[in-house]
């Protein structure tokens, strides 16, 4: 019988723009989560705040975003102290 998965064929990497405008800005709003939970930490590290930075750090290694790419977001804010 044929493929009937609906994919004419299979998609071994991730291509963060492969749905076009809708999830184009996911590798910029990953970046801003990352940033907004380094100053959560650095308020009040919580239970809460570690569970989550262990889901951010996986997204991240995901899409493939490099510490320097962190670093220059958060230079653009002026938090460049969080990134240890």
């Amino acid at each position: 019988m044929w493929d009937t998965s609906g994919a004419k064929h299979k998609h071994i990497f991730y291509n963060v723009s492969r749905h076009g405008k809708k999830s184009g800005d996911k590798l910029h709003k990953a970046i801003e989560r990352y940033v907004s939970l380094l100053k959560r930490e650095a308020k009040a590290a919580t239970k809460w705040v570690y569970k989550t930075k262990i889901k951010a750090d996986a997204r991240i290694k995901k899409f493939g975003i490099t510490k320097a790419m962190i670093q220059k977001a958060l230079e653009k804010k002026g938090l460049k102290d969080l990134l240890k």
